[in-house]
């Protein structure tokens, strides 16, 4: 007997410390766990700091931010730069001047208007304004070239890259009447500019109301994309693409405060949609899954017919008088692109 108690006790200490030593080693992975979390942290924070901060108030689909010839605009969300020049390479890789001049338009300097001449403004994105293409190659240069003859054509390349409708009416308004156009052509391309008016406004949600009559009854669709309470973008702190707002209140506090879990719940959402094919999360921060696709138009949730009520609207405005020429006619031309 008192050698079976022994061995029990034995045993038993044998036990406590067998639970103590994985009690330890629990401890010890825990807290490399926080070590390791916590220098992830920190390195990430170092390495995007000044770059994706706390996200972007307006333009999420605006042209990299590493170009000369962009900048900031409250109204329009961004714009070409006054007086840019600066060097760029074309697709083939032939090196070009990318110039800008004074009053916001692609190409040369325009003087005062004449008598003599027809000021033909073209609005439009980057099919319109081409700035991965010289200049001569772009297509409103070519105007030039096939309607000469008297009175004498002067086109303006008006386009802005990643604009959308609703933009280039804003852009129009501010800067295109100015010029006094005697025609506005407005290029519209099918396979993108259907979703970019619900991207650049929010989900009809960032619309002026001297540009859009009632822009309420565009109210539809929740923003999905994360965002602070001051309604700036929250990020992918590496890529800086849109990531979709999460569902819980403590995985929203998490990844506001947390560049790591933003990161890793981004990057998890991106993965697991290629596993699905859920394009929706793909197209999410404006990589043209759709327009590679061409499946936005075929979408059943209501995006699309919001886009296209929106695009109506904004044509139906673009008939208002202030887009009547210097000589009292409506300038409102329409150019359609489509791909292929």
């Amino acid at each position: 007997m008192e050698r079976r108690k022994g061995w029990q006790c034995g045993d038993d200490k044998k036990d406590r410390t067998y639970m103590v030593r994985m009690l330890l080693h629990g401890l010890l992975v825990l807290c490399s766990v926080a070590v390791v979390l916590t220098i992830s942290e920190g390195g990430l924070r170092l390495l995007v700091e000044g770059q994706v901060g706390a996200g972007d108030a307006t333009g999420d689909n605006e042209p990299d931010r590493g170009e000369k010839w962009i900048r900031r605009e409250q109204r329009t969300g961004w714009a070409p730069l006054e007086g840019a020049n600066v060097e760029r390479r074309s697709t083939d890789g032939a090196p070009f001047r990318m110039r800008v001049n004074s009053t916001g338009q692609r190409g040369a300097e325009l003087g005062q208007a004449t008598p003599n001449e027809r000021r033909v403004l073209f609005l439009g994105d980057s099919f319109t304004m081409s700035s991965y293409l010289a200049e001569e190659s772009t297509f409103v240069h070519a105007v030039e070239d096939r309607v000469a003859g008297a009175p004498e054509v002067v086109p303006i390349n008006g386009g802005v890259d990643g604009y959308g409708t609703y933009q280039q009416l804003a852009y129009y308004r501010y800067y295109g009447r100015p010029l006094k156009p005697d025609l506005v052509v407005l290029c519209f391309f099918m396979g993108n500019d259907w979703r970019d008016n619900m991207i650049s406004t929010r989900q009809g949600r960032l619309l002026n109301p001297v540009l859009i009559p009632n822009p309420k009854q565009f109210w539809r669709h929740e923003d999905p994309t994360f965002r602070d309470a001051g309604e700036r973008l929250l990020p992918d702190p590496l890529s800086g693409g849109a990531i979709f707002r999460p569902s819980s209140a403590w995985a929203s506090w998490l990844m506001h405060e947390s560049l790591l879990a933003r990161l890793l719940a981004s990057r998890y959402a991106r993965m697991r949609a290629k596993w699905t094919g859920d394009l929706a999360v793909l197209d999410l921060d404006h990589r043209y899954y759709y327009y590679t696709i061409g499946f936005y138009q075929g979408r059943d949730d209501g995006y699309f017919a919001t886009a296209r009520d929106l695009t109506i609207g904004k044509y139906r405005t673009a008939q208002v008088p202030c887009c009547r020429g210097r000589g009292g006619a409506g300038a409102g031309g329409i150019a359609l692109a489509k791909s292929g």
